[in-house]
């Protein structure tokens, strides 16, 4: 009887263990997510950018298409596309996510045939980097209202009696 307890006691234990950090690993997948995301935003952005403005400025001068600033930022966003794939977001932002991922799968991988698009480039990508756009818009303001990072206000200047 002692024995039957006591494997009830510790069945009764592992169980209640499990249901504690099982809840609280997936109460943390959204501030996981936030605190991955909030500083790799920018930088997400900040490609896109770079992409676009080299895919326009290939519409007037097609050669662009096939610089090796077009082949490196292919490679730069195939890496981050591998980068968001091995995220798991929260499953509110879980389309927007698989949205971003495919959308720098895409482009990175149109942009690595940059030379065979030339001035076309632009228009190639031209859904994506929307796709991508709207995703990041979602994912940034989510990132953005992360708890536990810090913001500053403005602090109203001290001025004598």
């Amino acid at each position: 009887m002692r024995l039957t307890i006591q494997t009830l006691l510790t069945l009764t234990m592992a169980l209640g263990a499990f249901a504690v950090f099982g809840t609280s690993a997936s109460a943390n997948v959204a501030d996981d997510y936030r605190n991955d995301m909030y500083e790799f935003v920018p930088i997400l952005r900040d490609w896109t950018a770079q992409i676009e403005q080299i895919a326009d400025r290939a519409v007037a001068k097609p050669g662009d298409a096939c610089s090796e600033e077009v082949a490196d930022l292919a490679r730069r966003g195939a890496g981050m596309a591998r980068d968001l794939e091995g995220t798991i977001p929260p499953a509110a932002l879980a389309d927007a996510h698989d949205d971003l991922t495919a959308a720098f799968f895409s482009i990175a991988g149109t942009a690595a045939n940059g030379c065979s698009l030339g001035g076309d480039l632009a228009s190639e990508i031209e859904d994506e980097l929307a796709d991508a756009t709207n995703a990041l818009r979602k994912i940034g303001y989510f990132a953005q209202t992360a708890p536990g990072i810090a913001i500053e206000l403005p602090v109203p200047p001290v001025t004598g009696n």
